[in-house]
């Protein structure tokens, strides 16, 4: 009898299993295993070779195309990492709750660890022309890095924490979104507050520029997209999707965005009419751009990393 409860209960297990499997539409195309569990950032190196995932405990694990053989960096922090982003020269750049930054060099494989800067990072900006970090912190505080002069520390004017950052392709403007719902434009080069705007009513969790530099994009927890008029920051355009902003893709296919609710959507850069939707059957938590512009990797706080292709109908 022992024996007939136990087939019974593995075939109930079986069962279950199978029906508790997210059913993955067409357009996924593969999965990449991470021997770390709970990825919430990703990104690829500018050359597009390294598919770079980072965790809730402060691990770093690495994918070299087109081998899919996962490498885990030696870990440096048992906090979350909150905010990754890669140099054009291949330095990755990291930070936690545990105010500590660190700098991978993939070509050398070599790691060290920025001087502590008192609050954790809530998002990292890079200025190519200037070689210049810009670390939005959780207390409200900007602190620039340069290899030419001390570490600088700017009040944000937000109310809160620094939660996005971005820089239009020409370096001149530097926009910060906190968890007070504000965007703060600043001059990139003085750091001069050129204007700030209040129409998010939730902390904004992404923020981009269009390829042109002409219009700035940010997104909010609440849903809220909003677009503005890069030289004046003027609002052009807002709307609304059904859950939390997670990240940005300005595509060529139109403005991919992330989604707490799973879905990755593709906005008209016409009319900002929804063009393409894919449920992906996880929350999304960050996601990255491709090889081309049809491919999009999400990561949504699991051990697997998704790939995905966009196909506009």
């Amino acid at each position: 009898m022992m024996g007939i409860g136990l087939v019974c209960a593995t075939a109930i297990i079986f069962v279950f299993t199978l029906r508790v499997r997210r059913s993955l539409p067409d357009e996924h195309q593969q999965s990449f295993s991470s021997p770390i569990d709970n990825l919430t950032c990703v990104l690829f190196d500018a050359k597009r070779n390294l598919l770079v995932a980072g965790n809730a405990t402060g691990q770093v694990v690495y994918w070299k195309q087109p081998d899919d053989r996962a490498v885990t960096l030696d870990r440096w922090t048992a906090q979350p990492l909150t905010a990754m982003t890669m140099t054009p020269d291949g330095l990755l750049i990291a930070g936690s709750l545990s105010n500590e930054v660190f700098a991978w060099d993939f070509e050398e494989n070599a790691m060290r660890q920025l001087p502590s800067i008192g609050a954790p990072v809530g998002c990292i900006g890079f200025r190519q022309d200037r070689l210049e970090l810009i670390l939005g912190l959780s207390n409200g505080v900007m602190t620039i890095v340069s290899p030419k002069s001390k570490n600088r520390h700017i009040k944000s004017g937000h109310r809160g924490s620094v939660k996005s950052i971005a820089i239009d392709p020409s370096g001149n403007i530097l926009v910060t979104g906190g968890s007070d719902g504000k965007l703060i434009w600043r001059v990139a080069d003085t750091k001069k507050v050129s204007g700030s705007s209040q129409l998010h009513q939730a902390e904004i969790g992404a923020l981009c520029f269009t390829s042109d530099g002409s219009k700035l994009i940010s997104g909010d927890w609440n849903g809220t997209i909003a677009v503005w008029n890069s030289r004046d920051g003027k609002p052009l355009k807002d709307w609304e999707q059904p859950d939390a902003v997670s990240g940005f893709i300005p595509s060529s296919l139109g403005l991919i965005t992330g989604s707490w609710d799973g879905k990755l959507r593709v906005w008209s850069w016409t009319d900002w009419q929804l063009i393409a939707e894919i449920d992906t059957g996880r929350p999304i938590y960050a996601l990255a751009a491709g090889i081309n512009p049809e491919t999009v990797f999400t990561v949504s706080n699991t051990a697997e990393l998704d790939e995905w292709k966009i196909s506009i109908r």
